[in-house]
């Protein structure tokens, strides 16, 4: 017969358990299990709050790990477990910024940059244009397409060149609109400047 030492362990709902059980006791298919809830409930506090657990929280993430520990009948003291996060809290931060760059670096959006530019007389004449071709057919300031690695002012100042055969100076920012890909802008942001 074996006698236990009942100075390090205690009967809880009929199992003998031990009171200072360390978290390097633990098996390892435990201690990866135990990751992998630390790094799900992280990255969870982090798409609910935008940030990470900081000292005040960290309870926060750790009470939702234990519970998962003790829905797996896995035996560790509650302080063991907090104290190991907060040593790994590091690493499993790094973790959790990796997965949301990798998605990140997966989307990708197009932009497709235009400028118009309203030509005016000294005597408030302004210069507009009858279009008809393909893409768009109406009357319309001069303007189109800013090149791949083109200055706006650079580009501004070509358009109105090519369409009209007027060199123009030093262009001026009047206002900014911007649309989504339907043509319609989703939040009404169009700027006057």
């Amino acid at each position: 017969m074996i006698l236990l030492s009942r100075e390090n362990h205690k009967m809880i709902d009929g199992k003998l358990l031990q009171t200072d059980k360390k978290y390097s006791h633990l098996k390892l298919k435990q201690k990866d299990k135990i990751a992998e809830w630390m790094y799900l409930e992280t990255k969870a506090y982090h798409e609910k709050y935008y940030t990470f657990p900081d000292d005040e929280h960290i309870g926060d993430v750790v009470s939702k790990v234990y519970d998962k520990i003790v829905d797996a009948d896995i035996w560790i003291p509650y302080g063991e477990v907090l104290k190991h996060y907060k040593k790994k809290r590091s690493d499993i931060n790094k973790r959790v910024k990796r997965a949301f760059n990798q998605y990140e670096e997966t989307k990708k959006e197009t932009a497709c940059f235009m400028n118009m530019c309203m030509v005016q007389d000294k005597k408030g004449n302004v210069l507009a244009l009858d279009k008809v071709n393909d893409s768009y057919s109406g009357t319309t300031f001069p303007g189109g397409h800013v090149e791949k690695e083109e200055a706006f002012t650079d580009s501004v100042i070509r358009e109105v060149q090519e369409e009209t055969g007027i060199l123009i100076e030093n262009p001026m920012l009047c206002g900014v609109y911007h649309w989504m890909e339907s043509g319609i802008d989703p939040q009404g942001l169009s700027d006057s400047l």
